[in-house]
């Protein structure tokens, strides 16, 4: 397939330039005709198009993360179809690079930092998961630092092209669906090296345990600049993953606490039970180990998963009771500290004092410049 640059499709997006190609697609950077915004096409090339397991996993991928609003997953503007029949979709476009380019450049990262980046994912995946839908292919690769106008960086995740949808089942249990978008799926479906066991068995069965198990591989890699499973093949590695320990990230690791190298263990059990039950559970285990800033993750993402579709009327009471008091304390500390604002103003002005002014919380910016990967 050819892409003039200066083409204009669907007499609003003019291609400016090629971002980067995979095995399956091209994304070029465009411009916006009518908004004047640069945005990322992904369209699918080669023999991708011949496929219509590839066509459906593109199409299903426009679906979710179109439903995921969250500021730290890549957001889906449009999707359609050239004359030819060549689908593409229209994403914002980032400024930046991925956690894998940044790992290969500057190596394993202070403990804060990569701790923050995880909890950001975390919310992310919470709207996913509120949704139904897992992710399956969570990797550095598909966590891109992007850049906000302000030069600050948060996490995007990309790349829902092997994500599953969940149903209802009867009785309001969770019941995984077959992936009803990817009718020729192969069995194993995701990266190897961040696939839980469960999953390698049968990436049907793949729930939100399983991304959180590919959480605990970023965490572990981020820290240790390695993998927590190693072999010479791929059918090594595989092994190693279903049936060995994690290596410790002592001795590489000194600075890492006790209680946080626990953390990504425990998202490593071999056993999905075992393992942190959702990304809400996660982010309060992480929460003491990340700055101060970054404490509002914890609350937020419960919030946010306590509205999802499937399961209970709401996560936050399914969580530990440690964590629920932790997420409502915040809210109670927040009402708490508006009720003495209140009775000292009023003190205030019993004794004809000056109330002392609160000052004003900081905003966190949530406009960005936009990017996207090429597919993995």
């Amino acid at each position: 397939m050819s892409i003039l640059l200066g083409e204009v499709l669907d007499d609003k997006y003019r291609i400016q330039r090629p971002v980067g190609e995979g095995g399956m697609g091209l994304v070029l950077e465009a411009l916006h005709l009518r908004l004047d915004q640069r945005v990322a096409i992904k369209m699918l090339v080669g023999g991708a198009l011949r496929t219509d397991e590839a066509v459906a996993r593109f199409t299903f991928e426009a679906r979710a993360a179109a439903r995921i609003q969250s500021e730290h997953a890549v957001r889906v503007f449009d999707v359609s179809t050239l004359p030819n029949g060549i689908p593409y979709l229209v994403m914002e476009y980032l400024e930046g690079r991925d956690l894998e380019a940044t790992l290969r450049r500057s190596g394993p990262m202070a403990v804060t930092q990569a701790v923050t980046y995880v909890l950001q994912a975390c919310e992310a995946l919470a709207e996913a998961h509120a949704s139904g839908i897992v992710h399956r292919d969570l990797k550095p690769a598909n966590l891109f630092l992007a850049e906000r106008l302000d030069g600050s960086l948060r996490i995007k995740i990309l790349d829902f092209g092997v994500s599953k949808l969940l149903s209802s089942g009867a009785a309001g249990e969770a019941s995984y669906a077959d992936d009803v978008a990817l009718p020729h799926a192969a069995p194993l479906v995701g990266s190897p090296l961040y696939m839980a066991p469960e999953q390698m068995r049968d990436a049907k069965r793949a729930d939100p345990r399983a991304d959180i198990w590919s959480l605990g591989i970023i965490l572990y890699e981020l820290l240790a600049g390695a993998a927590p499973f190693a072999g010479e093949t791929l059918t090594e590695v595989c092994a190693s993953i279903v049936t060995d320990p994690p290596r410790p990230l002592a001795p590489g690791r000194t600075d890492v606490p006790a209680p946080l190298e626990a953390v990504v263990t425990r998202c490593l059990a071999k056993d999905p039970a075992e393992r942190f039950q959702n990304v809400a559970e996660l982010a309060r285990a992480l929460q003491p180990f990340a700055p101060e800033q970054a404490f509002i993750t914890v609350p937020r993402t419960a919030r946010v998963l306590s509205r999802g579709e499937l399961g209970s009327a709401s996560a936050l009471a399914t969580l530990p009771r440690d964590t629920r008091s932790a997420s409502q304390g915040v809210l109670l500390a927040l009402a708490g500290a508006g009720l003495l604002l209140l009775v000292a103003s009023v003190v205030g002005l019993l004794v004809q004092r000056e109330p002392v002014p609160a000052s004003e919380a900081a905003r966190a910016t949530h406009s960005a410049r936009a990017v996207s990967a090429a597919p993995r």
